[in-house]
């Protein structure tokens, strides 16, 4: 009897265990979505703006100009090609200051003269040689009889004249005749050329004359003594 009162006891609290275990059992894998945060996905970063260029200007070697990243060419000033330069830039020197010039006070006006040439009195000569040759001459220094018509005395003085020219030396109103005649010496017939030269300054007139030497291109020489006139200054 008291053996199947034991069992019966075991038999019991087995029923309740099992019972138990039913009831606080654990719960089957959930199948419900992990509430595991993933991390938000970033935006597309933005492109990145080009940076303003700095590319220098590209030069040519060859034309000495130079090219703009836009096209556009320069001159080797800074000036766009086709640009004019600023005004008063002259295109030569002055002949006045030049290396191996003097400027020589001849009385109511100035040279800039070789500097081996020498004045005396209104003559000048090429050099101081003997035999210097000569160069030139202070004709007159004549009032301005009409400021209308200032050369029409010359024109009627020297109306015999091969050509009559105008021009400007040393920015002065002036005018030039140039004279030639015939001469005979031991037996030989040849020409003698003078050019005379009248310079309008403000109240006066400077006449000079100039003779070129012969056996030498009277153009040449004329130019070279044009350069000196560029010069004066009355």
């Amino acid at each position: 009897m008291k053996k199947k009162l034991l069992t019966a006891l075991a038999l019991a609290i087995c029923l309740s265990l099992c019972a138990c275990a039913q009831r606080g059992g654990v719960a089957p894998a959930s199948s419900a979505p992990s509430s595991r945060r993933e991390p938000a996905a970033s935006a597309p970063a933005a492109p990145e703006q080009a940076a303003p260029s700095s590319t220098p200007p590209v030069q040519d070697l060859d034309s000495g100009t130079s090219q703009a990243p836009d096209g556009s060419t320069q001159e080797p000033d800074g000036t766009a090609r086709g640009e004019a330069l600023p005004e008063g830039q002259p295109a030569t020197p002055s002949a006045a200051g030049d290396p191996g010039s003097v400027e020589t006070d001849l009385g109511s006006f100035s040279l800039w003269l070789p500097e081996e040439a020498v004045v005396k009195g209104n003559t000048i000569y090429a050099d101081g040689s003997e035999l210097a040759q000569k160069l030139a001459e202070v004709t007159a220094i004549d009032p301005i009889a009409d400021p209308a018509d200032p050369f029409a005395a010359y024109d009627q003085r020297y109306a015999d004249a091969q050509s009559i020219s105008e021009g400007s030396p040393g920015g002065y109103p002036g005018k030039s005749y140039f004279l030639q005649w015939e001469v005979s010496a031991g037996g030989m017939t040849g020409f003698e050329n003078t050019i005379v030269y009248c310079i309008q300054g403000d109240s006066q007139m400077v006449v000079l004359t100039f003779y070129p030497a012969r056996g030498i291109g009277i153009h040449e020489q004329r130019q070279a003594f044009e350069e000196i006139l560029d010069s004066i200054q009355i």
